[in-house]
């Protein structure tokens, strides 16, 4: 509720929200190709991946649509320049 009230759309949350359960067979793969094992600090790592991902997703989303307000860019076009500059720092 408080990202579609900040983002002023329902569509955007969900994107952040389907980027966390994205992460989870990765880091579960970095853990099995490194040859570790799943316990406290790995899963304490997995929940600060998660803070980490979901920040970034804030901060891409974001970006892109203010490059669609202020610069008047097509969807796809913002999508392709915010996720190339990061979080907004040109």
């Amino acid at each position: 509720m408080i990202l579609a009230s900040q983002f002023e759309s329902v569509i955007h949350p969900v994107t952040i929200l389907v980027s966390l359960p994205l992460s989870v067979p990765f880091a579960l793969f970095s853990l099995w190709a490194l040859g570790d094992t799943l316990n406290l600090y790995s899963a304490l790592g997995v929940l600060v991946l998660f803070g980490v991902v979901k920040k970034n997703a804030i901060l891409q989303i974001d970006h892109m649509n203010n490059l669609r307000r202020r610069d008047g860019l097509l969807r796809h076009e913002a999508v392709m320049q915010a996720n190339r500059t990061g979080s907004g720092r040109s």
